[in-house]
This record gives C-alpha cells, structure tokens and sequence, in this order.
C-alpha cells in the first residue's frame, strides 16, 4: 500500500500555523525527519496539493486549550491557513492535530469549566466550512472518543464526523541506554535504601493529598520525596484551597500549615531547564536506593486513561509501583501487555470511582508496604524479580509513540 504524503510549508522548521500563529504546535524540523525516518514518508513543502496526503500539527496542550478561547489563547481551527482549508475541501489532504502529550479528560472541561469541546470544533468547522470529517485528532485519554460517539448520538450529528483516536506519547529511547539490570536488583543490596520514592515535580491537588497523607501518617521519613507547588513559590498558595477542599471534602483544615513545614523539598525542581537525558539519569538513581515507586499521576479525578512517562519510566526502570492515578489506570497498563501484580500490592484500589477513597486505598497499600520488615520486601521483591524483568523488557521493545501516533497517520 502506498504511504501518505507529509505536506508542510514552514521554512524555519514547522507548518505555516506555527510560524504565523504559535498556537502550541511543534517548531522542530527535526520532529518531521523522525516521523519521515520511523514512516518512510515523502516529505512535500508546498502548497499545491497534487496528491493526497497529510497536513500535520503537533500540539503541546489539553484538547480544551487548543480548541478553545477559555485561556485568552489562539484557536487552531480559527488559524488554520485558508490553503490547509481548500486542501480539504478538495479531498486531497487529512488534517491530523497530535494532542498526544496531553489528556485531559472532556469530561474535567464540561464539568470543571464548563467548555463544550466538541461543540466548539463543531461550530468553528461550520464558520470556516471546514470538511469535519478530513480531521483527524490523536489524543492522550483513551476516552474521548467514546465520549465524542456519545456527544454525537444526543446532538443528532451524521456520518461526517471528526476521526478521534487514542496514543500514547511515550517513546521508549527517551532512555538514552538501555540499563544493563533492573534498578531494583541494586535497590536490594543496598541496605540503605529507602522503603518508596515519590517524585512530584509539579502542583497538582491530588499530590497536595499525597503530601498531607505522607505527614499525617508518618511516612515522609520512609521514602525519598520531592513535592513543589507552584513555580516560584516557596509555600502552598491559599489561593487553591477552596479547590482542594471540594475535591478532598474530608481533608483537615489545617493541611496547608502542615504541609509548609516541609514542602517544598526539591530533588527534581521543574523550575529549572534540565534536559531529558539528565532527569531520567536522576530518577534512576532515586530508583537504585528505594524499593517501590508510588507514582502520582498526571490526572487523577476524572476518567481518563493517559499515562505518561512517570508510570512508563518506573516500568523501564525496572521497580514495582502504587500508582494514584484515575480510575483503571493499572488495568489500562495490564491491556498494553504489563505486569501489575507485583510484591503483593493490592491494586483494587484502581477500581475506585470515588477519587478521595481510591486515594485513601493506595495510601493504605503504601503504609501496608511501609510496615513490612525489610527482609519480607525483599522477599516479596525476590518472587516478583521475573515479572519485573519482563516490564523491563517489554518497555524497551514497545514502540508506543510509533505504533500508536505516526504509523497510523502514514501508513494507512
């Protein structure tokens, strides 16, 4: 079958829309060689859409930023070039918008801010009579096309509709070099290791509970932590309390008092540029000196299954986790091939709707963990070591981001 011709038109490295507009898109050439390398592509930069192929825009940001004006940000359907528009209307190019490294649930957008996403493409496709249905968005939450089909079905919409499809934004050479053992192998000869880590590089209200529930239960001493807040702040702003109270009705009063005596504690600080390879060589050595990972999400409240590389880096890393994330976030790991039920954690946690029980359940597991002696975790890590090794194996041989993204797009 013959593969799909990538159409662009920038001259310093990106499409005409993220040159002329900076709604968010990629600016990197070397982002279109790769998808060229991976695909075997033909790369075409005009504007004379002899043959059909692809127009294609890589965003950085939640579906509910780029299709919407909520943030006072441009919109891409709005700065779409008039030449992308004719393409389509003459059936000759797919526009294809890669929101993979974002996933944010609709759902947190109707609810939390009360933004129609769907409806708002709908009404910007209709201002531009742009061909709904020559659009194509890959998106980071497994749901949101299941909850566009839904949308659709109670708005009567025909057939001509977006095409919405799920990848995953995680590639698994963003680990420079491939480990010669798990990091847990040496976790255990290390006597010195500590019971968990938990690296929390930005603020997000769930890790404010995780913070609250590590003080209140005596655990902070146990793991290595990070834990920031807000970029440039030195203190939980009072300003989200409100807002951590609705989500986490029955957390006391007095948790930002409580968590200011220790956070911030900066082992990761995401106020400082720091390049991949850096970072993951960081983590990995937090990794070597702990025996589990409690891992926190990106998003927690709403259904969504987006993981991201904190969970994908634990697993190729080689470490068992807890992971507070949404609901069936682990199950989600179980379908894409991954062994979840390691050093007799209990995960049912992940089945949880309610976000402050599930929360309540993984800490449980996590003071389960910290209870044991260290000579029965390493018995339970000794009879996990196998399946450990195979997530080892298996994250470094998935290709996520080319399987799930750039092969679908171009070879059709």
């Amino acid at each position: 079958m013959q593969k799909r011709i990538l159409y662009w038109d920038g001259t310093d490295g990106g499409n005409m829309i993220d040159v002329l507009k900076n709604v968010g898109a990629s600016r990197n050439s070397k982002h279109y060689a790769n998808i060229q390398r991976v695909t075997k592509c033909e790369i075409r930069n005009t504007k004379e859409y002899t043959d059909p192929g692809v127009y294609y825009v890589k965003v950085y940001h939640g579906i509910g930023v780029w299709a919407t004006d909520h943030w006072k940000n441009p919109v891409l359907l709005q700065e779409l070039p008039e030449h992308v528009i004719t393409g389509m209307q003459q059936d000759k190019i797919t526009l294809v918008i890669d929101s993979t490294t974002e996933g944010h649930s609709y759902k947190e957008y109707l609810n939390r801010f009360k933004i129609d996403i769907f409806k708002r493409i709908h009404e910007d496709c209709e201002k531009r009579n742009i061909p709904i249905h020559k659009i194509d968005i890959i998106y980071g939450d497994y749901f949101l096309h299941e909850g566009y089909t839904r949308w659709c079905e109670s708005n009567n919409i025909g057939d001509k509709r977006l095409t919405i499809k799920w990848g995953i934004a995680w590639h698994n050479n963003t680990i420079w070099n491939k480990p010669t053992e798990l990091a847990i192998e040496q976790a255990i000869r290390d006597v010195g290791s500590k019971d968990f880590l938990s690296l929390n590089r930005m603020y997000r209200p769930h890790r404010v509970l995780h913070f609250y529930e590590l003080i209140d239960k005596n655990l902070l001493d146990k793991g290595i932590v990070s834990g920031v807040f807000i970029q440039g702040t030195d203190t939980l702003p009072g300003a989200f309390s409100p807002d951590i109270k609705k989500l986490f009705p029955n957390i006391p009063d007095d948790y930002p008092e409580k968590i200011n005596k220790h956070f911030p504690i900066e082992l990761d600080d995401c106020s400082k540029s720091r390049q991949v390879a850096e970072m993951l060589a960081t983590h990995r050595e937090y990794m070597q000196n702990s025996l589990l990972s409690f891992v926190t999400e990106t998003q927690f409240y709403y259904d969504a299954w987006f993981p991201t590389e904190k969970i994908f880096k634990t697993l190729s890393f080689g470490h068992p986790f807890i992971l507070l994330g949404c609901r069936g976030l682990v199950r989600c790991l179980k379908n894409l091939g991954f062994k979840v039920d390691l050093c007799g954690i209990d995960h049912t946690y992940d089945l949880i709707a309610d976000p402050e029980k599930r929360a309540e359940m993984a800490h449980r597991e996590l003071v389960k963990w910290c209870k044991l002696d260290r000579e029965e975790k390493i018995i339970r890590i000794e009879k996990s070591m196998d399946d450990m090794r195979y997530n080892f194996e298996l994250s470094h041989s998935l290709q996520l981001y080319e399987d799930t993204v750039l092969k679908r797009i171009f070879l059709p």
